[in-house]
């Protein structure tokens, strides 16, 4: 076995005392074990690769198989896991690009460089804050999502877009994380209308349909306007949402984008159909959602 323990930049709790989440702690700097808390401390203050993350108050932890160690892919799955399933639970963003591993008395380290937020570095991202409150529900999340698997194209296109230094990027990320959702039977046909109308049924009241069905028609059309090159109807649908400013109307449609993929994500995970084409299809009709639909 091995000791894994990551530092969660960006994060902060109302409480020091250790956090229990059944197979993971998240444990205070203070209170990592001593030899573990040094090795951490000299790597933060010797490597200038680390610069977009302080040390933080608080770390995560997991004991962890040998075979997590047999290559960078499956070193990179507990990290990629644990910023998933925090930025699931609420919207925010835990930052993180390093771990620690222990293991037979050996403390070592793994870096991946390109997990850095996309925004400038002097550009300020809120914190996420755990509320004491918060804690019993996030317990039972974590428990829940522990599972989820990393290699799903919805989930790593929704981890992937937090770390694309481009707009454009960053946004067709979501849009294709919910295209892959919504549509699990794209090679029928009527891929816009199937995309719209399903999310509008499925994340909206009967109240905000409208609302939510025009804007996912926005992200669609915005989306084939960048593939496209279509500059006129892309701007068209940035002055639309952000106004004079092209900017503003990025950042809007990144927003309404990514919050609605990550309801999705978390509905067709509790359905038991997130990996599963077929399932979500037959999901999607058994709940009367496209029910014009073939």
């Amino acid at each position: 076995m091995i000791t894994y323990t990551i530092p969660l930049g960006n994060f902060d709790r109302q409480e020091l005392s250790t956090l229990d989440l059944g197979d993971t702690r998240i444990v205070a700097s203070e209170n990592l074990a001593q030899e573990l808390h040094d090795y951490v401390t000299n790597s933060f203050a010797k490597r200038k690769e680390l610069v977009d993350l302080n040390p933080p108050k608080f770390y995560l932890q997991m004991d962890l198989p040998d075979t997590v160690l047999e290559n960078d892919e499956t070193r990179r799955r507990p990290l990629d896991r644990t910023l998933i399933v925090f930025k699931l639970f609420k919207d925010g963003l835990v930052k993180s690009n390093i771990v620690f591993t222990q293991q037979n008395g050996e403390t070592r380290t793994g870096l991946w460089r390109h997990y850095l937020r996309w925004t400038h570095p002097d550009t300020t991202v809120p914190i996420y804050l755990l509320n004491q409150s918060e804690e019993q529900s996030f317990r039972e999340f974590w428990r829940e999502f522990a599972s989820i698997d990393t290699g799903n194209f919805a989930v790593y296109r929704f981890h992937l877009a937090d770390f694309r230094p481009y707009m454009r990027d960053r946004f067709a990320d979501y849009v294709e994380s919910l295209e892959y959702l919504l549509v699990p039977d794209s090679g029928e046909g009527e891929i816009g209308y199937k995309f719209r109308t399903r999310g509008a049924l499925t994340l909206a009241s009967p109240e905000r349909r409208e609302e939510v069905y025009q804007d996912l028609d926005d992200a669609y059309n915005l989306r084939s306007a960048v593939v496209h090159g279509i500059s006129e109807r892309e701007g068209r649908i940035l002055r639309k949402k952000g106004g004079t400013d092209e900017i503003n109307g990025w950042e809007e449609m990144i927003r309404l984008a990514r919050d609605y993929d990550r309801q999705l994500i978390v509905l067709f995970f509790r359905e038991k159909c997130y990996n599963d084409q077929d399932m979500r299809r037959e999901y999607l009709v058994r709940k009367s959602l496209c029910t014009t639909l073939r």
